[in-house]
């Protein structure tokens, strides 16, 4: 998966406007960033002039699957800003939990 395809992807499924920066320019403000430097990817969460949580990945395609990995997991990122909407915790998420339930409520 390329940067293009993970936009596409994440927004169609609902990630919140402004939620990530996919290798745009502009200012960074309180949202995650996947970037390209020179031959390098770097993944990081922009917090007031901070890179957070920075990582660096040869390859777009591993900058890519750490973000969404990331993104799934973070509720807020997810709906509309306020709404209260939230998107699922996706296919690892949801084993997660169900593994949990079971432990908690065995039949």
């Amino acid at each position: 998966m390329n940067v293009a395809e993970m936009k596409e992807r994440l927004l169609a499924e609902g990630l919140r406007p402004g939620a990530a920066n996919f290798n745009e320019r502009g200012a960074i403000s309180e949202q995650y960033v996947i970037e390209k430097s020179g031959a390098t990817w770097h993944v990081y969460y922009g917090e007031r002039g901070h890179k957070n949580d920075f990582r660096s990945f040869p390859e777009e395609s591993s900058a890519c699957a750490y973000l969404l990995s990331i993104l799934e997991t973070d509720r807020s990122v997810w709906g509309k800003a306020g709404s209260g909407s939230r998107r699922a915790l996706g296919p690892v998420g949801a084993k997660i939990c169900t593994c949990i339930l079971r432990l908690l409520y065995p039949h």
